[in-house]
């Protein structure tokens, strides 16, 4: 990584973004609620720009809508270690490619359950909260690796991104290389200006909790692909979504509660059980909400990857 190295970005809440710090603002908003793709729009790239675009993309995912989404990609390659690949599907989450001239049609079925947050950066030399989960007093969380306890404070993805030379084809381009790791971010503690003139210099995001090594991820990543986390169960089959998990095969009587994964914990929403009415109608049970991220490195060879399907 490139010590020094200058980072730049621009962050837009709303279905539609606009594009680098350097470029004026797309206008065009969709309101929340519609039909429209949940990546409608999108981040208007110029096409000698050079970054990463990151979405957060909270939906609604009855019936497993986002499983159903992904399932045909599951074993596109990543191009990240397997064994750190299958250590993050313990610990809850899921990382899957997709390709980018795919990726608008893919999510299209998708609903959004609030207004998207989007991201530009033209490279992240420094670890930065990608996203975070929410605050807790204590979170017991299965890291893949047993189960823990965490005292206050909550569960976030930290990413550090940067382009650099790579081999592909036999030729030497420039590629993006990703870096994930979970961390437990520390409730903050209230400081003043003293302290802070005592600290010599300010705290990055890499220094306010503990990070999970175990689940530290890096990978080079293709400007033609798009890559989406989210936070779902191991034992959950997106291709057999109907087969029993490892939780309750076998089991007779009642099924033990289940200590949710570090992603779930992070990513997935628990919707609250509304009471029941007073006039005794049934409630409507609240839809699961789940928060899809969504990484697209743009390498400067023409702007958009895209195509067909591209928003």
């Amino acid at each position: 990584m490139r010590a020094g190295a200058r980072m730049s970005a621009c962050v837009v809440i709303g279905a539609v973004f606009a594009g680098g710090c350097e470029q004026p603002p797309v206008v065009g908003p969709e309101p929340l609620g519609t039909v429209a793709p949940v990546l409608t729009g999108g981040v208007e790239v110029p096409a000698a720009a050079r970054g990463v675009e990151i979405r957060v993309v909270p939906v609604f995912d009855a019936g497993g809508a986002i499983g159903a989404a992904l399932a045909p990609y599951e074993g596109v390659p990543v191009g990240a270690d397997p064994l750190l690949l299958h250590r993050w599907r313990e610990a809850g989450l899921r990382l899957v490619a997709v390709p980018e001239r795919e990726l608008g049609r893919t999510l299209a079925p998708l609903r959004p359950a609030r207004l998207v947050e989007a991201t530009w950066w033209a490279d992240i030399p420094s670890w930065r909260a990608l996203y975070s989960g929410a605050w807790f007093d204590r979170l017991a969380v299965d890291t893949g690796a047993g189960v823990r306890t965490l005292g206050a404070g909550r569960v976030r993805l930290l990413v550090r991104a940067w382009f650099e030379p790579m081999i592909e084809g036999g030729s030497i381009v420039t590629g993006a290389r990703l870096e994930l790791v979970p961390q437990h971010q520390v409730a903050p503690t209230r400081g003043t200006l003293a302290d802070l003139a005592g600290a010599g210099e300010l705290r990055g995001a890499g220094d306010e909790g503990e990070a999970f090594g175990a689940l530290a991820l890096g990978f080079g990543a293709s400007g033609e692909m798009a890559y989406v986390i989210v936070g779902e169960s191991p034992d959950v089959d997106w291709r057999d979504p109907d087969a029993p998990t490892g939780g309750s095969a076998g089991v007779v009587g009642p099924v033990p509660a289940r200590v949710r994964t570090l992603g779930e914990a992070m990513l997935n929403d628990e919707p609250v059980v509304p009471k029941p009415s007073d006039q005794g109608r049934p409630t409507r049970l609240p839809e699961p909400v789940r928060v899809m991220i969504v990484i697209r490195p743009r390498l400067g060879l023409g702007g958009r990857a895209g195509g067909e399907g591209a928003p």
